[in-house]
């Protein structure tokens, strides 16, 4: 099980794992730092790490009020690296914020059609 991520304004709970089925990560709360991915990029890689066993990561952005290009950054490397290591992505995300509906769309050219990447609107 995989301790949560917090930074400021910013937290990523996280549930599931190997033996619990799907690694859950729930993001809450405003992402405007201007380097996230020192601290980022290490936490979904050991998302990536935990999820081996189920093969799939579902990622709850419901409650996240705002997410900066960097932060975007650091989700679309985590696609890329998640799906070339056989993971299920579902991203579950607010279309009622601008923000995250553009977002969540420019992710679906990372779909290849296997039925690995799904989005869920809130």
């Amino acid at each position: 099980m995989m301790d949560p991520l917090v930074m400021g304004a910013f937290k990523i709970d996280a549930r599931g794992g190997p033996e619990a089925g799907p690694v859950v990560l729930e993001w809450r709360g405003v992402c405007n730092e201007r380097e996230p991915r020192q601290w980022l990029d290490p936490f979904l890689g050991r998302a990536i790490s935990e999820a081996a066993g189920s093969g799939e990561i579902e990622l709850h952005f419901e409650e996240l009020e705002y997410g900066n290009s960097s932060m975007l950054a650091s989700i679309i490397d985590f696609t890329q690296d998640a799906l070339a290591k056989g993971l299920k992505l579902i991203f579950v995300f607010a279309p009622a914020r601008r923000w995250q509906k553009l977002s969540f769309e420019a992710l679906r050219v990372f779909d290849d059609g296997a039925g690995r990447l799904i989005f869920r609107s809130a």
